[in-house]
């Protein structure tokens, strides 16, 4: 309760401060984004919680005023005690092809979006003298409301949520794990 009391507070204060404009994302347009966010994964085996904190980097490319497809960046690292002291670090990395739907036009100085995304997720874990690594498909969706200070800049503020599935070895147990994250951020169009 007290983190969204926090994160509300912000946004409050970054509309109050922060002149709005008209929207850039007409069709050609593109945007570079710059995102840092609060992450929170849970695995299906133990609907264990660890909170991170990320970076994501967005390039899209705007087919109309309310379409963009584009690619996503992003990494994490999670570390976790288990009941018997030891420590284990599972890392992982995420390019992620991505589609957005804008609930709004370009002469909007909101704009509400939508969208889904699907891509790779490299990821190592190491615990002790183990460690593996490898490459799994990963998707999710994401959605979100950008903030026009100019017509090429904006404030972004969005809620994701990816899901990857490591390989086991045959007879092992899949667990799926999911990073649910709430970003904030800033692009530039152009």
């Amino acid at each position: 309760m007290k983190n969204a009391l926090i994160v509300l507070m912000v946004v409050s204060m970054m509309l109050g401060v922060t002149g709005v404009a008209l929207a850039g994302t007409e069709k050609g347009d593109k945007e570079i984004q710059i995102q840092g966010a609060i992450s929170r994964q849970t695995d299906s085996e133990t609907d264990r919680e660890q909170n991170t904190t990320s970076i994501q980097l967005n390039f899209n490319y705007f087919f109309t005023s309310n379409l963009s497809i584009g690619g996503t960046w992003w990494g994490n690292s999670t570390v976790s005690k288990s009941d018997s002291g030891d420590e284990s670090t599972i890392t992982s990395n995420f390019l992620l092809l991505r589609g957005d739907f804008y609930l709004g036009s370009a002469t909007s100085k909101l704009m509400p979006y939508i969208g889904v995304q699907v891509g790779q997720s490299m990821y190592t874990f190491e615990a002790g003298d183990f460690d593996d690594s490898g490459s799994t498909s990963a998707y999710g969706w994401h959605g979100g409301l950008k903030i026009f200070a100019s017509e090429n800049t904006s404030w972004n503020f969005e809620i994701n949520s990816t899901t990857y599935t490591p390989d086991v070895d045959s007879g092992e147990e899949e667990i799926d794990y999911t990073n649910t994250q709430f970003l904030l951020g800033f692009s530039y169009y152009f």
